[in-house]
């Protein structure tokens, strides 16, 4: 629990200087360099301040009582077992998703946001374990829609079109938003 302690206190402290982020030329009602990195941080805080009261109510869960110690304790056994394999089949999880965010970062210059962003999402959904034909469609979809509008119509962030034949394809995605 003392690193999301740490996480928090961090956040709040960059948050508060986030503020001081220049930003010359603003337009009134335009969204500022502080606000994206404000964002992140308040959901950062939320998430560790969520672990905080996990790992609390966790800790307050009563012992079992000593007439079904034996019982327990074979339990525990089988339950320490399962963990290792939950744990290492996480630490796969995990890498394979440190990889894919490499891959996304690397591939989005040739194919483009949109279509980098649709097969990152659609990898990302699947290695989740969210494979119904519905949301393995409808998530990287709409997550890929919204995502591209929103930095592009209203935050105004230039992002890569892609090279060849991608970059056509991204250009038509914008038209069909209406932000091209």
């Amino acid at each position: 629990m003392g690193w999301e302690i740490l996480i928090v206190l961090v956040s709040i402290f960059l948050y508060i200087n986030a503020g001081s982020i220049p930003a010359p030329g603003r337009l009134p009602l335009q969204i500022g360099p502080d606000t994206w990195p404000r964002a992140i941080l308040v959901i950062l805080i939320i998430c560790s301040l969520v672990r905080i009261f996990s790992i609390f109510k966790k800790s307050r869960i009563s012992r079992p009582k000593e007439s079904t110690e034996r019982i327990v304790v074979e339990d525990e056994v089988s339950e320490s077992v399962m963990e290792v394999v939950e744990s290492r089949r996480n630490q796969k999880i995990l890498i394979i998703a440190i990889l894919l965010v490499f891959g996304f970062v690397l591939a989005i210059d040739v194919l483009g946001f949109p279509l980098g962003c649709l097969l990152f999402l659609w990898a990302f959904t699947y290695l989740g374990g969210w494979r119904k034909t519905i949301y393995s469609l409808l998530i990287p979809v709409l997550g890929t829609l919204f995502i591209t509008f929103l930095f592009v119509k209203w935050v105004y962030i230039p992002l890569p079109k892609g090279r060849f034949f991608f970059e056509s394809f991204t250009i038509a995605i914008y038209k069909a938003l209406g932000i091209f």
